[in-house]
């Protein structure tokens, strides 16, 4: 049973498309959503941040945790593809440092008509699980006075023990048909965290744009309202939505 799902993208105010550092990647048929966050002070870290949406869509015959094994080989294709021999010296010092990205992996089932899903992550972007106007659950990050400057990253010049030294954060959840999972890159993350916390859910507002004829128009004027008013960071936004 495929879920309907809608993505949703808005670079920086001051950005261009080209400059969006973010990445998402879904296949709602095989039950397989991503998202990561590249870190803007890093090279080349939104290729980084697709390369790693894509490659754990794609695996789709592997668990939450086999897709650990792929990171020595994205890092050598990162690296191949952005390395050149005549590349100035300080260029070349910021490679060998490595790109940066958060990342956040979904994977839903149905055990008949109820879905079930596993998430892992790594760093701030994050997994809400809604119903109506309730929120049952926020992860991997659940109170907005949690984001930070250094969040965990996934690098692609580390060393697979060094990024595996902590334990992955990962759940396990079920809910009933209706119920929605947000995917959200951390600006809009912790700007829905807050609203919570103030007992102003924001569930219904987005969804009552998900329904508008114009959806991303809706989103991103909203957004663009947020920003002006300085309720939400400047920072690239990534939403999946997901009806289950």
């Amino acid at each position: 049973m495929a879920s309907r799902v809608h993505e949703f993208w808005l670079p920086r105010r001051g950005s261009s498309s080209e400059e969006y550092e973010d990445a998402f990647a879904r296949d709602a048929a095989a039950g397989r959503f991503a998202l990561a966050d590249g870190a803007t002070e890093s090279s080349f870290s939104a290729l980084w941040a697709q390369l790693l949406v894509n490659d754990f869509v794609q695996n789709a015959a592997g668990d939450l945790d086999d897709w650990k094994k792929h990171l020595p080989g994205l890092q050598a294709q990162w690296y191949a593809s952005v390395h050149r021999p005549s590349l100035a010296w300080n260029v070349e010092a910021k490679l060998e440092q490595g790109a940066f990205a958060t990342f956040l992996g979904v994977v839903v089932k149905y055990a008949g008509s109820i879905p079930q899903w596993d998430a892992a992550a790594v760093g701030d972007t994050c997994l809400f699980h809604t119903r109506g106007t309730e929120l049952f659950s926020a992860f991997p990050v659940d109170r907005s006075d949690k984001f930070n400057n250094s969040p965990r990253l996934i690098g692609s010049r580390t060393s697979p023990e060094a990024l595996w030294k902590n334990s992955l954060p990962c759940i396990q959840a079920s809910g009933l048909s209706g119920d929605r999972l947000w995917l959200m890159t951390d600006a809009l993350a912790q700007w829905c965290l807050l609203e919570h916390e103030k007992h102003d859910g924001p569930w219904p507002r987005l969804d009552a744009m998900l329904h508008e004829p114009e959806p991303d128009r809706a989103l991103g004027a909203w957004i663009d309202e947020l920003r002006s008013s300085r309720q939400m960071r400047n920072d690239d936004v990534t939403l999946l939505a997901i009806e289950l």
